[in-house]
């Protein structure tokens, strides 16, 4: 089946990430043949104003620009086809049994910002559904998770802990 799991390292020196809010759009464009193509979208956005980050004046700097070095695992043998609203060029590469996207994303204080991989999976659909794993990564605040078909909403939910879905037509 398929797998996604999103996994962030904030490189930014403060404590951004907690001011952080993520919605991830996951859709799945399954054309006639079982084809599957995969968009996967990350929404960012920080609703706080940016700390005093003055050290002269003793400015406690906890929120300031994100910079997330972003990490999308999902099934070995995926292919790139497109990215979008990362700060470097995506790379690919396989680890962990899996094929790995890595980026560079950036919000700023008050601002939103999003980070997308397009690709195809290494399967096709068949049978009518597709089982999937979501994993969540630890420490992270239950992100909104959007499921769409071929552009139709399927689901919606807060990742709490990983979660097995059924994806169907």
């Amino acid at each position: 089946g398929d797998y996604l799991h999103i996994n962030e390292s904030n490189f930014s020196g403060a404590k951004v990430n907690i001011f952080l809010h993520h919605m991830i759009e996951d859709n799945y464009e399954i054309a006639s043949d079982g084809k599957i193509t995969k968009t996967v979208t990350i929404n960012y956005k920080n609703p706080y104003p940016a700390s005093d980050c003055n050290l002269e004046r003793a400015g406690l700097c906890l929120n300031s620009v994100y910079r997330g070095w972003v990490r999308i695992y999902v099934p070995e043998g995926s292919k790139l086809v497109d990215s979008k609203g990362s700060q470097v060029k995506v790379t690919s590469y396989d680890e962990l049994g899996k094929t790995v996207f890595e980026g560079l994303a950036s919000v700023r204080p008050q601002g939103v910002g999003s980070f997308s991989v397009t690709y195809t999976l290494p399967f096709t659909f068949e049978g009518g559904k597709l089982p999937a794993l979501i994993q969540k990564q630890p420490g992270l605040v239950a992100p909104e998770y959007k499921i769409s078909v071929n552009g139709r909403l399927k689901e919606t939910f807060p990742l709490r802990s990983d979660k097995e879905i059924e994806v169907k037509k």
